[in-house]
């Protein structure tokens, strides 16, 4: 079985608990299924992000 969890952009409480819970599910999930985390809060990073000019 597939699990998708999808945290969606916690912008209003900058709390990092529901964060927290992605991976207590990943971590409790039994052998055999697979569970997807999808954080709202996560940017496209490319090469103009990394360079320091």
């Amino acid at each position: 079985m597939k699990i998708l969890l999808y945290n969606p952009d916690n912008g209003v409480t900058r709390n990092f608990m529901p964060h927290l819970w992605m991976f207590l599910l990943q971590a409790l999930t039994p052998p055999g299924h697979e569970v997807i985390l999808i954080d709202g809060n996560a940017h496209a990073m490319n090469e103009k992000y990394w360079s320091y000019d």
